[in-house]
Parts: C-alpha cells; sequence; structure tokens
C-alpha cells in the first residue's frame, strides 16, 4: 500500500511556534509610546516654526494648562498645550490673554485688562489682578468672632 510520512507508532506532532503574550503587549506600548514621542516632536517643531497668520485668533475661546512654579520641581510658571503637550514658558506663549484661571477649589478672573502675556502676572492671591468667584471663609475666625461676641 502506500507509504505514511512515518513509519512510527505515534504521528509526529506539528511544532508550535511559542509566542509570549505579555512580549507582544510590550513591543505594541513601546511602538506607540515611540509614536507619540514623535507626533509630539514633530508638533513642538511645527509650533516654534509655523509663523502663519492667524485671522480668528482674538475671537477664538481656547483652553490650556497653567502650571504653576513650586511644586515638582517647575522652576517657573508655564502653560502646557492641551492638544500636544507642547510647554510654552509665559513669554514665549503663543496666546493671546488669559481670561480666568481655575483649580479644584476655586476659580480667578484676570482683572488685569487685556494686556500681554508677558507682562500678565499671575499671582492669584493678588486680589486687585485676580479676582476670586469662590470666596472661602474662615469659619475658625468667625467661630472665635461670635464666641467673643456672645461673652459681652
Amino acid at each position: 500500500g502506500e507509504k505514511k510520512a512515518h513509519d512510527g507508532k505515534y504521528p509526529e506532532k506539528k511544532k508550535m511556534l511559542h509566542i509570549s503574550y505579555y512580549e507582544k503587549r510590550r513591543d505594541a506600548k513601546d511602538k506607540e509610546m515611540k509614536k507619540r514621542l514623535i507626533d509630539r516632536a514633530k508638533a513642538e517643531t511645527k509650533a516654534k516654526t509655523t509663523n502663519e497668520v492667524d485671522k480668528y485668533a482674538k475671537d477664538r475661546v481656547h483652553c490650556w494648562v497653567l502650571v504653576k512654579a513650586g511644586r515638582r520641581d517647575v522652576e517657573e510658571d508655564v502653560f502646557v498645550e492641551a492638544s500636544t503637550g507642547v510647554v510654552y514658558p509665559i513669554k514665549d506663549a503663543p496666546y493671546v490673554g488669559v481670561e480666568m484661571v481655575w483649580n479644584d477649589s476655586n476659580t480667578w478672573i484676570n482683572m488685569q485688562g487685556t494686556r500681554s502675556l508677558s507682562t500678565t502676572t499671575f499671582d492669584l492671591s493678588d486680589s486687585k489682578k485676580w479676582e476670586n468667584v469662590i470666596v472661602q471663609r474662615d469659619v475658625a475666625a468667625e467661630f472665635a468672632q461670635e464666641a467673643g461676641e456672645a461673652k459681652e
């Protein structure tokens, strides 16, 4: 009769290629991270070299992140463009002005008028330049004052 591919008692098993799914995911993440870094570098380069005039620049409302100096080894106040991740020192930022700033506990309105960013002061504790919207009461001082009035 016909000859079989193997003459042994047991059929030869097909050899499987062993794949580490951990390494596969890690390599995919590394590739994605490299792509993001390249895209960020391209965006940063474009932002620094683009001199196009935007006729709607002053009519557009846009948000970005203000990172205050002092924490996490940040030496000066900077803006981070949320759409690209590009970091700008305040004096080099391409923005026209700042109307308000907010965080998790308050909102401050810029009372400095329409000045350029290079002359805008970002000392939020200066109530003549930044007006806070949420007035935070000193409950302990009020309680002490009320307690003093009650004794009289």
